[in-house]
């Protein structure tokens, strides 16, 4: 069917691929497909078609045994460490030490969960729809961020007030604070959107590992909370700093 007769607003086309043999789509046809973000592929030579086709499915195939290994590292490095640091956390810092720990955290982890507003589910599947589409990608993923950056702001302005400057532990409270602002930056759902596990997997490994070897160096004593505090958070954060250098550059492009 030439490419110009295609009802192109038929919603089980959004998101196709349209293989074209022997024909060049026009400029009505290209503005179509983009809209419905469809990719057309054109070739002049039928096996060029079937390679293609080929070279896709094995991509594929690499694609989901690679992600499954780092996200396989993910889970056990998640597992594993926390097993490794609990103990001497709770030996040294003692159980009035590990409460203040376990209270400013839960009461911070509320104020991430209204900053964000699970919005990491619904940005992962919105990036997985566009990822093929440069400019929309571009595009969603400036939205999303904007607003979760500023929804976690915000909660991070109340968390402040409420808890950071009118509590006895407020100390406490502005270490854990940092949680909130990696919550501002976090653009993990970005990765796990474009089925780019790599990244967010070692990243995660090494803030860990960093994490770990810094409480080990660090926290010797029941004083060190402060310190073992501002490990966990600041390292997390500077994770999610690192994690904007693998994001593709045409990203920050307004062309």
């Amino acid at each position: 069917m030439p490419l110009d007769k295609i009802t192109w607003d038929v919603p089980a086309l959004k998101n196709a691929i349209i293989v074209g043999f022997n024909v060049r789509p026009d400029k009505s046809a290209i503005d179509s497909a983009a809209r419905q973000n469809v990719d057309i592929r054109t070739h002049r030579i039928i096996y060029e078609i079937i390679e293609e086709m080929e070279e896709k499915e094995n991509s594929m195939a690499r694609s989901v045994k690679t992600n499954y290994l780092y996200n396989l590292i993910y889970q056990i490095t998640a597992i594993l460490l926390p097993l490794i640091t609990m103990p001497y956390v709770s030996r040294v810092l003692g159980p009035q030490g590990v409460g203040t720990n376990s209270l400013t955290n839960a009461n911070t982890q509320y104020f991430m969960l209204l900053g964000t507003l699970g919005i990491t589910m619904y940005a992962t599947k919105k990036i997985a729809t566009v990822r093929e589409n440069r400019r929309k990608l571009r595009q969603t993923f400036w939205e999303i961020f904007s607003i979760q950056f500023i929804g976690c702001m915000i909660s991070y302005v109340i968390f402040v007030v409420i808890l950071g400057i009118n509590s006895s532990l407020g100390i406490y409270y502005m270490l854990q604070g940092f949680f909130i602002l990696s919550s501002a930056i976090d653009i993990s759902w970005y990765f796990v959107g474009i089925e780019d596990f790599k990244n967010a997997s070692i990243r995660s490994f090494f803030v860990k590992v960093i994490s770990l070897l810094l409480i080990f160096v660090f926290v010797k004593d029941s004083n060190d909370l402060w310190q073992y505090i501002l490990i966990n958070s600041l390292t997390m954060f500077v994770g999610q700093c690192v994690m904007w250098i693998y994001v593709d550059k045409r990203t920050f492009s307004a062309s």
